[in-house]
Protein backbone atom coordinates (compact mmCIF):
# COMPACT_ATOMS: atom_id res chain seq x y z
CA UNK A 1 0.00 0.00 0.00
CA UNK A 2 2.88 2.45 0.42
CA UNK A 3 3.75 2.22 -3.02
CA UNK A 4 0.44 4.22 -3.87
CA UNK A 5 1.63 7.31 -1.48
CA UNK A 6 3.66 8.30 -5.47
CA UNK A 7 0.10 8.86 -6.76
CA UNK A 8 -0.65 11.27 -4.46
CA UNK A 9 -0.41 14.92 -5.53
CA UNK A 10 2.64 16.23 -3.71
CA UNK A 11 5.93 16.58 -4.42
CA UNK A 12 8.34 14.42 -2.57
CA UNK A 13 12.21 14.67 -2.18
CA UNK A 14 13.83 12.42 -4.35
CA UNK A 15 14.91 9.81 -1.75
CA UNK A 16 11.76 9.81 -0.29
CA UNK A 17 10.08 8.80 -3.59
CA UNK A 18 13.15 5.88 -3.83
CA UNK A 19 12.07 4.80 -0.92
CA UNK A 20 8.65 4.36 -1.27
CA UNK A 21 9.45 2.63 -4.93
CA UNK A 22 11.31 -0.53 -2.77
CA UNK A 23 7.10 -1.21 -2.46
CA UNK A 24 6.69 -1.70 -6.24
CA UNK A 25 7.70 -5.44 -5.67
CA UNK A 26 3.72 -6.53 -4.88
CA UNK A 27 2.97 -4.95 -8.47
CA UNK A 28 5.29 -8.01 -9.96
CA UNK A 29 6.62 -5.96 -12.32
CA UNK A 30 9.42 -9.03 -12.47
CA UNK A 31 6.69 -10.61 -14.76
CA UNK A 32 7.68 -10.19 -18.41
CA UNK A 33 5.00 -7.67 -20.39
CA UNK A 34 3.61 -10.08 -22.81
CA UNK A 35 0.98 -6.69 -23.69
CA UNK A 36 4.00 -4.94 -24.06
CA UNK A 37 3.47 -4.02 -28.35
CA UNK A 38 -0.14 -3.36 -27.65
CA UNK A 39 0.30 -1.10 -24.87
CA UNK A 40 2.96 0.77 -26.27
CA UNK A 41 0.71 2.11 -28.85
CA UNK A 42 -2.80 2.41 -26.76
CA UNK A 43 -1.92 4.26 -24.10
CA UNK A 44 -4.38 6.60 -22.87
CA UNK A 45 -4.23 9.54 -20.70
CA UNK A 46 -3.87 9.30 -16.31
CA UNK A 47 -3.06 12.15 -13.99
CA UNK A 48 0.64 12.97 -13.81
CA UNK A 49 1.80 11.20 -11.24
CA UNK A 50 -0.21 7.95 -12.21
CA UNK A 51 1.49 7.92 -15.78
CA UNK A 52 4.83 8.14 -14.71
CA UNK A 53 4.24 5.18 -12.23
CA UNK A 54 3.52 2.80 -15.13
CA UNK A 55 -0.68 3.51 -14.50
CA UNK A 56 -1.94 4.92 -18.15
CA UNK A 57 -5.92 4.86 -18.70
CA UNK A 58 -5.42 1.40 -20.78
CA UNK A 59 -6.41 -1.10 -18.04
CA UNK A 60 -4.32 -3.75 -20.65
CA UNK A 61 -1.02 -1.68 -18.94
CA UNK A 62 -1.90 -0.71 -15.73
CA UNK A 63 -3.51 -3.72 -14.80
CA UNK A 64 -2.76 -6.28 -17.30
CA UNK A 65 0.18 -8.07 -14.82
CA UNK A 66 -2.69 -8.89 -12.38
CA UNK A 67 -5.19 -9.77 -15.04
CA UNK A 68 -2.74 -12.58 -16.44
CA UNK A 69 -2.36 -13.47 -12.40
CA UNK A 70 -6.23 -14.40 -12.67
CA UNK A 71 -6.10 -16.31 -16.30
CA UNK A 72 -3.22 -18.33 -14.75
CA UNK A 73 -5.38 -18.70 -11.40
CA UNK A 74 -8.16 -19.92 -13.23
CA UNK A 75 -6.30 -21.74 -15.82
CA UNK A 76 -4.59 -23.73 -12.70
CA UNK A 77 -7.92 -24.49 -10.96
CA UNK A 78 -10.13 -25.60 -14.09
CA UNK A 79 -7.21 -28.21 -14.83
CA UNK A 80 -7.25 -29.40 -11.38
CA UNK A 81 -11.31 -29.57 -11.58
CA UNK A 82 -11.19 -31.57 -14.50
CA UNK A 83 -8.60 -33.89 -13.46
CA UNK A 84 -10.44 -34.58 -10.05
CA UNK A 85 -13.70 -35.13 -12.25
CA UNK A 86 -12.23 -37.34 -14.73
CA UNK A 87 -9.55 -39.29 -12.73
CA UNK A 88 -9.68 -43.12 -13.07
CA UNK A 89 -7.92 -43.95 -9.66
CA UNK A 90 -9.90 -42.20 -7.45
CA UNK A 91 -7.40 -42.91 -4.28
CA UNK A 92 -4.25 -42.29 -6.56
CA UNK A 93 -1.56 -39.81 -4.96
CA UNK A 94 -1.72 -37.44 -8.21
CA UNK A 95 -5.59 -36.94 -7.88
CA UNK A 96 -4.96 -36.29 -4.27
CA UNK A 97 -3.02 -33.95 -4.84
CA UNK A 98 -5.79 -32.20 -7.32
CA UNK A 99 -8.47 -32.74 -5.12
CA UNK A 100 -6.38 -30.63 -2.38
CA UNK A 101 -5.76 -27.97 -4.88
CA UNK A 102 -9.38 -27.90 -5.59
CA UNK A 103 -10.65 -27.47 -2.17
CA UNK A 104 -7.85 -24.65 -2.09
CA UNK A 105 -8.93 -22.75 -4.42
CA UNK A 106 -12.84 -23.32 -3.51
CA UNK A 107 -13.61 -20.22 -1.67
CA UNK A 108 -10.68 -18.78 0.29
CA UNK A 109 -7.97 -19.25 -2.36
CA UNK A 110 -10.14 -17.62 -4.59
CA UNK A 111 -11.11 -14.75 -1.98
CA UNK A 112 -7.22 -14.45 -1.10
CA UNK A 113 -6.46 -13.66 -4.71
CA UNK A 114 -9.15 -10.99 -5.09
CA UNK A 115 -8.24 -9.19 -2.38
CA UNK A 116 -4.74 -9.66 -3.17
CA UNK A 117 -5.42 -7.76 -6.48
CA UNK A 118 -8.14 -5.47 -5.34
CA UNK A 119 -5.83 -2.23 -5.08
CA UNK A 120 -4.13 -2.48 -8.15
CA UNK A 121 -7.28 -3.56 -10.52
CA UNK A 122 -9.59 -1.03 -9.18
CA UNK A 123 -7.10 1.25 -9.67
CA UNK A 124 -6.57 0.34 -13.42
CA UNK A 125 -10.28 -0.17 -13.81
CA UNK A 126 -10.96 3.51 -12.65
CA UNK A 127 -8.52 5.08 -14.82
CA UNK A 128 -9.77 3.19 -17.89
CA UNK A 129 -13.27 4.25 -17.16
CA UNK A 130 -12.42 8.20 -16.69
CA UNK A 131 -11.09 7.81 -20.46
CA UNK A 132 -13.37 5.02 -21.81
CA UNK A 133 -12.96 4.41 -25.35
CA UNK A 134 -14.33 1.81 -27.78
CA UNK A 135 -12.97 3.05 -30.83
CA UNK A 136 -11.10 -0.46 -31.67
CA UNK A 137 -10.94 -3.65 -30.57
CA UNK A 138 -8.09 -3.61 -27.79
CA UNK A 139 -9.89 -0.30 -26.27
CA UNK A 140 -13.09 -2.09 -26.23
CA UNK A 141 -11.17 -5.46 -24.87
CA UNK A 142 -9.68 -3.12 -22.06
CA UNK A 143 -12.93 -0.83 -21.26
CA UNK A 144 -14.89 -3.77 -20.70
CA UNK A 145 -12.64 -5.32 -18.58
CA UNK A 146 -12.06 -2.34 -16.93
CA UNK A 147 -15.86 -2.26 -16.19
CA UNK A 148 -16.47 -5.94 -15.29
CA UNK A 149 -13.22 -5.96 -12.53
CA UNK A 150 -14.55 -1.84 -11.15
CA UNK A 151 -17.96 -3.58 -10.79
CA UNK A 152 -16.43 -7.04 -8.76
CA UNK A 153 -14.68 -4.62 -6.75
CA UNK A 154 -17.30 -2.44 -5.59
CA UNK A 155 -19.39 -5.60 -4.87
CA UNK A 156 -16.67 -7.36 -3.34
CA UNK A 157 -16.87 -5.44 0.13
CA UNK A 158 -21.18 -5.93 0.23
CA UNK A 159 -20.40 -9.88 -1.00
CA UNK A 160 -18.27 -10.41 1.50
CA UNK A 161 -20.66 -9.22 4.28
CA UNK A 162 -23.41 -11.52 3.08
CA UNK A 163 -20.72 -14.52 2.63
CA UNK A 164 -19.41 -13.57 6.28
CA UNK A 165 -23.69 -14.09 7.27
CA UNK A 166 -24.40 -16.93 5.30
CA UNK A 167 -21.44 -18.63 5.28
CA UNK A 168 -19.50 -18.44 8.79
CA UNK A 169 -21.33 -19.79 11.74
CA UNK A 170 -19.62 -20.48 14.75
CA UNK A 171 -17.92 -23.74 13.74
CA UNK A 172 -19.42 -24.40 10.79
CA UNK A 173 -18.21 -26.49 8.40
CA UNK A 174 -17.64 -23.91 6.14
CA UNK A 175 -15.08 -22.59 7.73
CA UNK A 176 -11.94 -23.77 5.91
CA UNK A 177 -13.72 -23.00 2.42
CA UNK A 178 -14.37 -19.59 3.41
CA UNK A 179 -11.66 -18.84 5.83
CA UNK A 180 -10.32 -16.10 3.83
CA UNK A 181 -13.43 -14.34 4.67
CA UNK A 182 -12.24 -13.99 8.97
CA UNK A 183 -8.72 -15.04 8.89
CA UNK A 184 -7.85 -14.95 12.28
CA UNK A 185 -10.58 -13.01 13.41
CA UNK A 186 -12.39 -13.90 16.12
CA UNK A 187 -15.63 -15.15 14.56
CA UNK A 188 -17.53 -15.00 18.06
CA UNK A 189 -18.33 -11.39 17.91
CA UNK A 190 -20.36 -10.09 15.40
CA UNK A 191 -18.49 -6.44 15.55
CA UNK A 192 -14.88 -8.69 14.29
CA UNK A 193 -16.19 -11.33 12.61
CA UNK A 194 -16.95 -8.41 9.94
CA UNK A 195 -13.84 -6.37 9.88
CA UNK A 196 -12.83 -7.56 6.69
CA UNK A 197 -16.18 -5.71 5.23
CA UNK A 198 -14.13 -2.11 7.05
CA UNK A 199 -11.15 -2.96 5.34
CA UNK A 200 -12.30 -3.59 1.75
CA UNK A 201 -14.47 -0.09 2.36
CA UNK A 202 -10.97 1.38 3.52
CA UNK A 203 -9.28 0.41 0.64
CA UNK A 204 -12.01 1.42 -1.53
CA UNK A 205 -12.78 4.94 -0.34
CA UNK A 206 -8.88 5.73 -0.19
CA UNK A 207 -9.03 4.34 -3.95
CA UNK A 208 -11.65 6.77 -4.97
CA UNK A 209 -10.47 9.39 -3.10
CA UNK A 210 -6.54 9.30 -4.36
CA UNK A 211 -7.61 9.16 -7.93
CA UNK A 212 -10.90 11.51 -8.50
CA UNK A 213 -9.26 14.34 -6.17
CA UNK A 214 -5.83 14.23 -7.33
CA UNK A 215 -6.21 18.05 -8.57
CA UNK A 216 -7.57 18.87 -5.71
CA UNK A 217 -4.56 17.81 -3.17
CA UNK A 218 -5.90 18.73 0.45
CA UNK A 219 -8.40 16.91 0.38
CA UNK A 220 -6.93 14.10 -1.92
CA UNK A 221 -3.91 13.86 1.46
CA UNK A 222 -6.64 14.02 4.34
CA UNK A 223 -8.83 11.81 3.15
CA UNK A 224 -6.95 8.80 2.56
CA UNK A 225 -5.66 9.54 5.76
CA UNK A 226 -8.76 10.14 7.99
CA UNK A 227 -9.83 6.53 6.37
CA UNK A 228 -6.48 5.00 7.85
CA UNK A 229 -7.49 6.29 11.30
CA UNK A 230 -10.99 5.62 11.31
CA UNK A 231 -9.78 1.49 10.91
CA UNK A 232 -7.09 2.13 13.32
CA UNK A 233 -9.56 3.12 16.03
CA UNK A 234 -11.72 0.62 15.34
CA UNK A 235 -8.71 -2.14 15.09
CA UNK A 236 -7.70 -0.71 18.61
CA UNK A 237 -11.38 -0.72 20.27
CA UNK A 238 -12.66 -3.69 18.42
CA UNK A 239 -9.39 -5.43 18.62
CA UNK A 240 -10.60 -8.42 15.83
CA UNK A 241 -7.95 -11.23 15.77
CA UNK A 242 -7.63 -13.69 18.12
CA UNK A 243 -3.81 -13.32 18.46
CA UNK A 244 -3.14 -10.75 20.62
CA UNK A 245 0.25 -9.97 19.07
CA UNK A 246 -1.52 -9.36 15.69
CA UNK A 247 -3.89 -6.82 16.95
CA UNK A 248 -0.95 -5.45 18.66
CA UNK A 249 1.17 -5.64 14.55
CA UNK A 250 -1.75 -4.15 12.66
CA UNK A 251 -2.57 -1.02 15.05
Amino acid sequence: MFYYLLFMNVVYPQNFKDFLKIFAAGRLDFIPDILEAINESHMLESPKNFYEHEFSGFFLHSGGTMVLLWVFFVLVYLVSKLAVLFARKKNSVLNQFFRRSVEQFEWSGMIRMWTSTYLELLFAGLLQIRVINFSDGFYILSSVFAIGFTLANFALPFLSLTLIKKKIKGSSNNLNKYRALVDDYDTERKSSKYFLFFVLCRRMFMIISVLFLYYHPKPQVILPWIFNLCLLVLLVVVKPHNSSLLNFSES
